[in-house]
């Protein structure tokens, strides 16, 4: 794992933080503007934290990922960190992505969301050998690889995977 790939928000805030602290006193702010600045940087900081990091797994466990992975349907699995700039920066893109899959291929495709910071993240991180996140991986019905990228799929790649008979009985 690449610690600074994997917990860059933290090191660019802290980073922030520190630039923010060194011009405010070489332009010879006060003590208290300055411990103001890096509060409200702080404050803004955790803001974007909360209202952007991608969230939850959407499994408990590797068994239930190899589970969804090996079932007959195409899956698509998103490997992100909470704490990534990029899994941040991805999430609108990966949450329209998963709506339009939705719409246009209901229950034919699972979708699932693992964090690698949990213990079964680990594991399936390892298995599958990366380092960076967010990493897309898409697999065909019977459980092999089909497709991996650092950036989110597009539709039309998903569709490949799909059976055809799965497509003409989605109403």
């Amino acid at each position: 794992m690449t610690i600074a790939n994997q917990f860059s928000f933290v090191f660019f805030t802290i980073s922030g933080i520190a630039l923010l602290l060194v011009v405010l006193r070489s332009r010879c702010a006060s003590w208290r503007v300055m411990l103001s600045a890096s509060g409200t940087a702080l404050v803004l900081a955790v803001a974007v934290f909360f209202l952007l990091r991608p969230g939850l797994s959407d499994v408990s466990s590797a068994q239930a990922a190899r589970a969804v992975i090996g079932n007959g349907k195409p899956t698509l699995i998103e490997f992100f960190s909470n704490y990534c700039i990029g899994c941040m920066t991805a999430r609108p893109a990966v949450d329209a992505l998963i709506a339009d899959i939705q719409a246009a291929f209901p229950s034919a495709v699972n979708v699932l969301r693992i964090d690698i910071h949990t213990d079964f993240g680990r594991e399936l991180r390892e298995v599958y050998g990366f380092s960076y996140t967010p990493e897309f991986i898409l697999f065909n019905p019977q459980g092999q690889e089909a497709w991996r990228s650092h950036l989110p799929p597009q539709i039309a790649d998903i569709r490949r995977l799909i059976p055809t008979d799965s497509l003409t009985s989605s109403p």
